[in-house]
């Protein structure tokens, strides 16, 4: 559905966002897990991922992926985090 790599990159800017050492322990892993889940959605809402390494670059454009596609993607992760917040 969606490559990892666009992943890895939204994990990249959390990590930088995030970087106190308490926000990473065993306990608040769920957390950080919801998190990154809500950080996916609002990143296809926007229809922006900044490339880590090119400031400016948007790796989440239509060249990549169409609409449709990115609507789907958006569901499944808004369902991943609805079920993983519930349970």
């Amino acid at each position: 559905m969606i490559c990892s790599y666009y992943l890895k990159t939204i994990f990249l800017h959390l990590l930088e966002e995030w970087s106190d050492e308490k926000l990473w322990t065993g306990e608040s892993l769920r957390f950080r897990y919801v998190d990154a889940l809500s950080s996916i959605v609002s990143c296809i809402d926007s229809g922006y991922i900044e490339h880590y390494f090119i400031a400016d670059e948007n790796i989440l454009s239509e060249n990549y992926i169409p609409g449709k596609q990115l609507h789907d993607i958006k569901r499944h992760f808004l369902d991943k985090r609805r079920h993983y917040c519930v349970n």
